[in-house]
């Protein structure tokens, strides 16, 4: 109910908003309350869509990830960053109760936000699901919203990305979604297995 718009196009164009880029999700809407959902479907069909690296699933549940994390529900766009009493980013001010702000308060309070990902990483890869994640706060939530709705529970939270993932086993919506998640991505497995 949160994505009013959905668009399909080519990735690997010469298109400088959209060169190199699998998905995205961007607010149609002030109050961020509704979402475009854009797919590259030339890339898309590059690996198995089952593929959780690199797979269209993993790329939606990534965008998803965006959507659960930065929406109406967890961000208010309206108030500005001299007014945001915790963190703010591109889409608005976190509210206390978002996921986004213990992660902030958890995760990322002492990685300078000038740094480029490659920094990031090389400095701590063992704090990030992937080097991706480590571009900022949005995408290293959204990153871990796909390890953790894809991969099992971490058996160890010695690593920092291990504690990442065990986190969003702490939100009872979370996990619901997850589930839900799961049981379709199987059932369109079993599909795919049938055609064969």
């Amino acid at each position: 109910d949160k994505i009013n718009q959905f668009a399909i196009f080519a990735g690997e164009t010469n298109n400088q908003m959209t060169f190199g880029t699998a998905a995205f999700v961007s607010p149609t809407k002030d109050d961020i309350s509704k979402w475009l959902f854009g797919v590259a479907i030339d890339i898309s069909y590059q690996t198995a869509f089952t593929d959780f690296e690199s797979g269209l699933s993993g790329t939606i549940v990534h965008e998803l990830g965006h959507i659960v994390t930065l929406d109406e529900s967890q961000i208010d766009p309206f108030v500005t960053q001299e007014d945001c009493e915790t963190y703010h980013l591109q889409e608005g001010c976190s509210k206390e109760n978002s996921f986004l702000y213990p992660f902030y308060n958890d995760y990322w309070t002492t990685i300078p936000e000038e740094n480029s990902s490659d920094e990031n990483f090389d400095a701590n890869p063992d704090d990030f699901v992937t080097d991706y994640a480590a571009k900022n706060i949005a995408e290293d939530l959204a990153e871990t919203m796909r390890v953790y709705v894809l991969s099992n529970k971490p058996s160890s939270v010695v690593l920092v990305k291990d504690q990442k993932v065990s986190s969003f086993y702490e939100y009872e919506t979370l996990n619901g979604l997850r589930d839900y998640i799961r049981e379709n991505i199987e059932s369109e497995n079993l599909l795919t297995e049938k055609k064969k």
